[in-house]
C-alpha cells in the first residue's frame, strides 16, 4: 500500500507515520533507498488501528511499544494498568471539580471555637512516614487499631482521631498517629504497634469540616488565618477526629490546630 492509501485506511498522518516509523513502532514494508518513499503491507493495518486507538486513549507511545510485542497475558496486564492511571486521573479531576465547586457554594467563613481537650486515655499507633504513603499507612493504621480495640476488649469513648506534624507537610514527612480514645484502663495490653497511652490535655483552636476531601484545604486555610490574627499557636501536632467517615471519603471531621 502506498503511505497516502495506508494513511486512508488508518485515519494516520504522513507525519504520525514517519514518527511511529523512527520510534520502531510502525516501520514500513518497503522504503526505497534513493526517494525514501515508504510503502506499507496490508497485514500492518490492524497494528495501525491499534496505534491510533490507543494513543487517542493517551497511552504513552513506550507502553503501546510493549503492548505490540506482548503475548496475551501481558497485552492484558499492560491495558489494565493504563486503565488504572485514567481512573487515576479520573479521580484526581473529580477532586478537583468538587473544590472548585466548593469554592463557588461557600456558605460563608469557617467557624472556629477555642476547646481544651482533656487528657485523653487512647489506644495509639505512631509512626514517622513520608506524606505520599500517608493514604495506605492510615488505612493499615486504622485495621490495626480496630484489631488492638477487639483484641484489648476496651471500651471506646470516642471517634477515631489523627496527630499530625508540621514536618509531615512541610519536609513532605515526618510523624504521625492515629488512636482511639477509650475508657481509662490501667495496664490494657497492646498489639503489635498499638500503644495505650494518656494524650496530655491540650488547647486547640477548631474548626469543623463537612464534606469530600477534597474541600478540606480550605477549613485548613481558614484556620490558619485564624489562628495567626486571634491566636498563639503552637509547633505540636494538628488534631483531627473524624465525627464521620475518614479522610478519603465524605463525612464529618474536627480540626484542632494547637494555640496557647
Amino acid at each position: 500500500m502506498t503511505i497516502g492509501d495506508f494513511s486512508r485506511a488508518t485515519l494516520l498522518s504522513a507525519k504520525a507515520l514517519r514518527h511511529y516509523h523512527r520510534l520502531g513502532l510502525l516501520e514500513p514494508a518497503t522504503v526505497d533507498p534513493g526517494t525514501g518513499y515508504r510503502t506499507y503491507g496490508v497485514e500492518q493495518v490492524p497494528d495501525a488501528q491499534l496505534i491510533r486507538h490507543f494513543r487517542s486513549l493517551e497511552m504513552p507511545l513506550d507502553v503501546i511499544g510493549q503492548l505490540l510485542r506482548a503475548e496475551d497475558a501481558e497485552r492484558t496486564a499492560l491495558i489494565a494498568a493504563h486503565l488504572q492511571r485514567m481512573e487515576d486521573r479520573l479521580a484526581e479531576t473529580r477532586d478537583a471539580v468538587t473544590a472548585l465547586r466548593g469554592l463557588l457554594a461557600s456558605e460563608g467563613p469557617t467557624v472556629v471555637v477555642r476547646r481544651t481537650v482533656e487528657a485523653t486515655p487512647a489506644l495509639v499507633l505512631r509512626d514517622v512516614i513520608a506524606l505520599d504513603d500517608l493514604g495506605e499507612w492510615f488505612a493499615a493504621a486504622q485495621a490495626e487499631i480496630d484489631e488492638a480495640l477487639t483484641a484489648s476488649g476496651a471500651t471506646p469513648s470516642g471517634p477515631l482521631g489523627g496527630l499530625w506534624s508540621s514536618e509531615l507537610i512541610l519536609d513532605e514527612g515526618g510523624e504521625v498517629a492515629l488512636f482511639r480514645p477509650v475508657a481509662a484502663a490501667d495496664g490494657l495490653p497492646g498489639l503489635r504497634r498499638v500503644r495505650y497511652e494518656v494524650l496530655p490535655s491540650a488547647t486547640f483552636a477548631v474548626a469543623t469540616h463537612r464534606g469530600p476531601e477534597a474541600t478540606v484545604a480550605q477549613v485548613y486555610a481558614e484556620l490558619g488565618q485564624h489562628v495567626a490574627r486571634h491566636e498563639t499557636g503552637l509547633a505540636g501536632p494538628v488534631r483531627e477526629s473524624y465525627l464521620s467517615g475518614v479522610p478519603g471519603v465524605e463525612g464529618v471531621t474536627e480540626i484542632g490546630w494547637p494555640i496557647a
